[in-house]
């Protein structure tokens, strides 16, 4: 059928089209969506819209926004896009013409069969917090999938975030993985490393059943002691090491900072060259330990939510953490500190580790996980 085509049918192909058709009167075929209707004593079909297929419904965890995925048949193709729910009305639909071409002069019933075809599509979560959390009383962890063997689970919720956290090799043979990742962990350093961010996944357990505080390690010393490395390796456990956020800066501000951590419920974040700055990091080292910031206001003076975190920080820096703080024995209670740690052998030890991580992040955070489920929470 031809765009924006109105035609005549006749008796007998409006009843083959009403037994054919499980969405009746609306037209599935040629690539176009069209809708028979009676009127000046004969069936009409009038075409409404390229073809469109309703593939998710998208529920915003935090806003319970919703979103509907969407694919139109259009002259360039198939193009997949997501649009918001809000827009299905008169005013903001038109403004989707530039992704696909719609009679703007039925708008009504485009937006009818849309809501139709929704009540028969499961509605997926999607979600940006990390880690662990409750479904049906039961504790699951999440990354940018959740862990889980329920498919119905697993395929429930979509990822959103920020993290990079799909590994890119060793997804079906974590045996070589972790032969590779043990001939580069020939240092304490290196072995400490890997402890430290599978570390975080534990703390964040630990807090569903005592008073816990996040672990927050500073490593300082000279440039070339291998803290970035440490670093790192340690994050690489569940991401990429080499993109922001799971790695930030302390030049950051500090609502940069809490916004990296806030909705981290289980996964190692870092936070790379403290030297930069000569704040007093005494306040700073409190909230990250305690895992919330202060509730500040908004704009238009209401209470903004709180933000938290429960998981583990690594920090380094060519100086103590605490000498820029006051130096009480609560702020060392909070920041465990290690200087020159014996991380690297020398720069060539330092280049594999780097290359090896770049390549393959994500996958050992799953496995402990996992052994998690079997050996804690059972």
């Amino acid at each position: 059928m031809n765009v924006y085509e109105t035609k005549i049918i006749t008796d007998n192909e409006q009843k083959q089209l009403s037994k054919r058709e499980k969405d009746y009167p609306y037209i599935l075929e040629d690539n176009s969506l069209s809708i028979i209707e009676y009127y000046n004593k004969h069936f009409h079909k009038i075409w409404l819209s390229h073809k469109i297929e309703i593939l998710k419904i998208l529920k915003d965890e935090d806003s319970n926004d919703k979103y509907i995925e969407l694919k139109a048949f259009t002259n360039f193709g198939e193009e997949v896009f997501i649009i918001s729910m809000s827009k299905l009305n008169k005013k903001e639909f038109p403004t989707l013409q530039q992704k696909w071409t719609f009679n703007e002069k039925h708008i009504d019933l485009i937006i009818e069969y849309i809501l139709i075809k929704c009540q028969h599509i499961t509605t997926h979560i999607l979600y940006k917090t990390v880690g662990w959390f409750e479904y049906n009383n039961e504790l699951l962890f999440r990354t940018n999938r959740i862990i889980t063997d329920d498919k119905k689970i697993f395929n429930l919720y979509q990822y959103r975030g920020n993290f990079q956290l799909q590994g890119k090799i060793y997804d079906d043979n974590f045996e070589l993985y972790l032969k590779d990742l043990n001939r580069l962990l020939t240092t304490g350093g290196t072995m400490f490393a890997v402890v430290v961010g599978l570390s975080s996944a534990l703390v964040s357990l630990l807090k569903h059943f005592i008073k816990i505080e996040n672990i927050f390690i500073h490593l300082f010393g000279d440039s070339s002691s291998g803290k970035s490395t440490f670093l790192k390796l340690a994050v690489s456990m569940w991401g990429s090491p080499d993109s922001p956020p799971l790695v930030s800066e302390w030049n950051s501000t500090v609502n940069a900072i809490y916004a990296t951590l806030s909705g981290n419920l289980g996964i190692a974040l870092g936070i790379d060259e403290a030297s930069c700055t000569n704040s007093d990091f005494s306040t700073l080292i409190y909230n990250i330990s305690h895992g919330r910031d202060k509730a500040k206001c908004n704009k238009d003076s209401s209470l903004r939510e709180e933000r938290t975190w429960n998981t583990t920080i690594i920090s380094t820096a060519e100086e103590s953490l605490l000498d820029k703080t006051k130096r009480n024995s609560g702020i060392k209670a909070r920041c465990i500190e290690f200087c020159d740690l014996d991380i690297t052998r020398d720069s060539n030890h330092a280049d594999s580790i780097n290359d090896f991580i770049l390549q393959n992040f994500g996958v050992m955070g799953i496995r402990f996980v996992e052994l998690l489920y079997k050996k804690v929470m059972k």
